[in-house]
């Protein structure tokens, strides 16, 4: 907290973390901090994140399907003020299907493939 702080990089940074209590210490240093949970692709994981303020849930999962991420989250998150992103995203055709379903970025291994996939 205390580095993006000294470089003032507040609004250009999301912290993000697995861990519920990680993100309610950057909270109580950082108010204004703009957080995001991480977990396993289950409805409390979007509850939680609405209850810490995050500003960001990502749903994880190594072998991530589109469909495990029901309309209702996407609905849910916009209703809150939540970016609702996604993680793990290997493949072109799940991001765009993703893209599609309302998620907002992905984390991935592949940034190449996907880059050329859908270039700017």
């Amino acid at each position: 907290v205390g580095s993006v702080r000294r470089h003032r990089l507040f609004d250009r940074v999301y912290f993000h973390s697995f861990a519920a209590g990680a993100l309610r210490a950057v909270h109580s240093l950082a108010p204004h901090a703009r957080l995001q949970l991480i977990g396993d692709v289950v409805p409390q994981l979007l509850d939680e994140a609405i209850g810490l303020g995050a500003a960001a849930c990502s749903p994880y999962d190594e072998h991530l399907r589109a469909e495990q991420i029901p309309p209702s989250w996407v609905e849910k998150a916009r209703a809150r003020g939540v970016e609702l992103n996604a993680g793990l995203v290997n493949d072109p055709t799940l991001w765009e299907e993703l893209g599609r379903r309302g998620i907002g970025a992905v984390f991935t291994d592949v940034p190449d493939l996907l880059a050329a996939a859908a270039p700017r």
